[in-house]
């Protein structure tokens, strides 16, 4: 009898389930991973993201018609804040959530505003100028050389991206509800992994999500910034 538990990897924006690479010789050794890509990104790049409460509610539904009943969720970024939609929608089924450089806070003026604004921009411009800096940008200054090479190889898959999707979840991102509730109901069941050079994410979204979780089930990754899953060496507590 399998008594395996099952790990669904939630990626982030961007991004598709090939960002979860460096980690599947860990994880797969204790978990069976479930790493879908979400609508318009990677495999299912022709397809439309729906939203953050209906992809998570899409998940759901995949996950049923796999008979999985309770999961561990990993959400990276965009992919937490979907992970938490599907925590809201089906609480007691979640055994534990690992929220990966990402927040449960609502979008504040000047980001709401700057992800209008890209949204405006893909549509009428394309994604090309979005693309040139972004996910370098998502390293942590003293990385970015470093890890030049992935950043190219994670633009190269981006292209691919239709600027509708890259408009339509952004402006869910900016329109999405605040969820340190749901982070409190979680309780013990969270895990928040926090990069301490984390560009994409402002402190007070950090102390708003913080606030919820034990000081145990935080850590702090030094020197890390957005990118956990390259970034990070596990030997930093």
């Amino acid at each position: 009898m399998n008594t395996q538990k099952t790990l669904l990897l939630i990626h982030g924006f961007m991004e598709d389930a090939r960002i979860w690479e460096p980690m599947l010789p860990l994880w797969s050794k204790k978990y069976k991973i479930l790493a879908p890509d979400l609508g318009g990104f990677g495999l299912r790049v022709q397809e439309p993201f729906l939203g953050i409460d209906e992809e998570a509610e899409k998940l759901w539904s995949w996950l049923n018609t796999l008979g999985v009943e309770e999961i561990v969720i990993a959400g990276h970024s965009l992919g937490g804040y979907i992970g938490l939609a599907m925590a809201e929608q089906n609480p007691n089924r979640i055994e534990e959530f690992w929220l990966i450089n990402s927040h449960a806070a609502a979008d504040g003026t000047l980001k709401q505003n700057n992800r209008t604004r890209l949204a405006e921009m893909v549509r009428s411009k394309g994604t090309g100028l979005f693309l040139e800096g972004f996910h370098r940008s998502l390293f942590a200054p003293l990385n970015r050389e470093k890890f030049q090479h992935i950043t190219q190889q994670l633009q190269q898959r981006a292209a691919y991206i239709l600027p509708e999707t890259v408009a339509k979840t952004a402006e869910s991102m900016r329109d999405r509800p605040n969820r340190t509730e749901v982070v409190k109901h979680l309780g013990k069941k969270i895990l928040y992994f926090i990069g301490t050079e984390d560009e994409s994410i402002e402190p007070w979204q950090i102390e708003e999500t913080s606030r919820f979780i034990p000081a145990e089930n935080i850590f702090i990754m030094k020197g890390v910034g957005h990118m956990a899953m390259y970034e990070y060496n596990g030997k930093d507590e």
